[in-house]
């Protein structure tokens, strides 16, 4: 039975998802954010989620971290509050913070992964606008 994985844009309130299928093992979504210097920024949120509203693993990692911060992942609950099929699923998944080095403003890039039980992966570029 096909996985679907949800990933959570905090900035938009909105929910992708996408399926795992075998004509698409890989998916690269391009993600923005803006923040001032010092102060963290939620850059993403992500849990997996089967056809049935049944909670499944996931795995996350970091293939290219940022250059002027740190991301911290975290694993905790996500609701499903934002998927209109599942209104009311709690999910295990991850948060991914990042926080930008003291006195750095400009840009700032890393990449999440994120892989399902089926091997589809969905890879987050993602920059971060640092205001002074």
């Amino acid at each position: 039975m096909p996985k679907t994985l949800l990933r959570l844009a905090l900035a938009s309130a909105s929910l992708a998802a996408f399926l795992g299928t075998a004509s698409a093992q890989q998916q690269v979504v391009q993600d923005h954010f803006q923040t001032s210097a010092g102060k963290p920024v939620r850059v993403g949120v992500f849990a997996l989620l089967g056809p049935n509203c049944t909670p499944a693993e996931l795995k996350i990692g970091m293939p290219a971290v940022p250059h002027h911060g740190t991301v911290t992942l975290q694993q905790g609950k996500v609701h499903g509050s934002a998927a209109a099929k599942c209104p009311n699923v709690d999910l295990k998944g991850y948060s991914a913070t990042y926080k930008p080095s003291a006195g750095f403003s400009g840009t700032d890039e890393m990449t999440i992964e994120v892989r399902a039980p089926s091997g589809q992966t969905q890879q987050h570029k993602v920059t971060v606008q640092v205001a002074p």
